[in-house]
């Protein structure tokens, strides 16, 4: 982990609590404004940087600060109007018998100083196997491009010019995940509660249990995707702290020793304490704060090297595939490659229709403009056509699922995995 990273995350927690940040040297802001773009936190960290302005304790001349507070005003306004059409969309489809249920961005923004700061590259509402015909032509009427889903995709991703991506769960998880990392574990006991956002708009989000076990496996998935962000993290961090005295810790230790998250889970909520400005008793333990020095350097230095989504290091691109390998045999008792290949016929759509995050790797513009996600789509199925009929490859080359190769940085990310006991 770099100082400049050091940096970044201490002035976005700064931000995230509403802290007025003391630092005792000079901050390199190019690098600070590229690390936080990477992790998705800009707008959290500029509220730091802002203060420090307004107290005379940065190095930025009038110029650039002005530049920054435009972009980030820019940003914000932005976001308040998606936010607006989010809800729009979410109350034009609860109007239809839809019953809704925002997962993360608003619900887990409120724990933040300033939500409207906590910027979500996407949308995600929960709305049940049961609606997906009616959801796909109501959303269509509000002028969303909803994308055909392959078999065992989890939801449905839709694109809007105001809107941005939104991803319509009908289940929590997808089905290899839900299969092989989480053992059919995970169920919703508690009823949806009610509440209200910044901007004073009222919708349902998971209850408090349930929305925090989705709120830590959603960091866990993305880890074990590719890479998670900081930004996961103080998600994680600042639901335990704002619901703490109503989490129930027996049944959410049980759940995540028996997934084998729990080592996970503490050094999580140790680094908050020791890189994040949580006290101990803000944050919640297993089995205890973990003061493995090493681990948090690892663990923070696997978030700066991939960013939010790990898309930073392309060579993590199919790094969930390893890790699949190496954990079927936990829960499992089948051959994995006859389990893969069956579970790969059911994908081929996927060959062109890659969720936007996956992407992503190859085309990084889908990330900051969501509307280019079928522009990325006809390239890829342009490619395929080349390698089919000029290059000659078979269509199974593609459909058939073979072993990746371990590269140094899936190796490196698995020695990481071991360390922490989460085969």
């Amino acid at each position: 982990m770099t100082q400049n990273f050091r940096d970044m995350i201490y002035l976005f927690a700064c931000g995230s609590k509403g802290i007025a940040p003391e630092l005792d040297h000079d901050v390199d802001y190019q690098n600070l404004y590229r690390l936080a773009n990477s992790q998705g936190v800009w707008q959290t960290v500029f509220l730091s940087v802002k203060k420090n302005y307004a107290n005379k304790k940065t190095g930025l001349n009038e110029t650039t600060f002005k530049k920054l507070q435009g972009m980030f005003l820019s940003k914000i306004a932005t976001e308040t109007n998606r936010r607006s059409y989010i809800f729009q969309t979410i109350a034009h489809l609860e109007s239809h018998d839809i019953s809704c249920c925002l997962l993360k961005g608003d619900a887990v923004a409120l724990a933040y100083d300033t939500p409207s700061a906590r910027i979500s590259s996407d949308t995600d509402i929960f709305i049940g196997k049961e609606n997906e015909e009616k959801a796909i032509i109501l959303m269509k009427e509000l002028g969303y491009c909803v994308v055909d889903r392959v078999k065992t995709s989890h939801h449905l991703v839709c694109t809007h010019a105001v809107a941005g991506t939104v991803e319509l769960h009908l289940f929590l998880y997808d089905e290899l995940f839900e299969d092989v990392w989480f053992d059919h574990r995970i169920d919703l006991k508690e009823k949806y509660m009610e509440i209200t956002s910044e901007e004073g708009f009222t919708f349902h989000t998971l209850g408090i249990n349930d929305g925090f076990v989705f709120v830590v496996l959603h960091f866990i998935k993305h880890f074990l995707s590719q890479g998670a962000g900081i930004r996961q993290l103080m998600d994680v961090l600042l639901y335990a702290q704002h619901y703490k005295a109503q989490i129930d810790m027996v049944q959410f230790s049980k759940l995540m020793t028996y997934l084998k998250f729990d080592k996970f889970f503490d050094v999580s909520m140790s680094i908050g304490v020791d890189f994040l400005l949580f006290h101990k008793e803000e944050a919640l333990f297993i089995h205890g704060y973990d003061n493995d020095a090493s681990m948090h350097e690892e663990l923070l230095g696997d978030m700066e090297d991939g960013g939010v989504f790990g898309q930073n290091d392309s060579l993590r691109y199919d790094f969930y595939r390893k890790y699949n390998e190496e954990r079927f045999h936990t829960f499992k008792k089948d051959d994995y490659k006859s389990y893969m290949k069956e579970w790969s016929k059911q994908n081929k759509l996927q060959l062109i229709f890659l969720p936007r995050k996956r992407l992503a790797q190859k085309y990084p513009y889908v990330l900051k403009f969501p509307l280019l996600v079928p522009v990325a789509w006809t390239h890829r199925f342009i490619l395929l056509l080349y390698a089919l009929f000029v290059k000659e490859k078979k269509l199974k080359t593609f459909v058939t699922y073979t072993v990746p190769e371990e590269n140094e940085s899936v190796k490196q990310r698995m020695d990481l995995i071991r360390k922490l006991d989460m085969i």
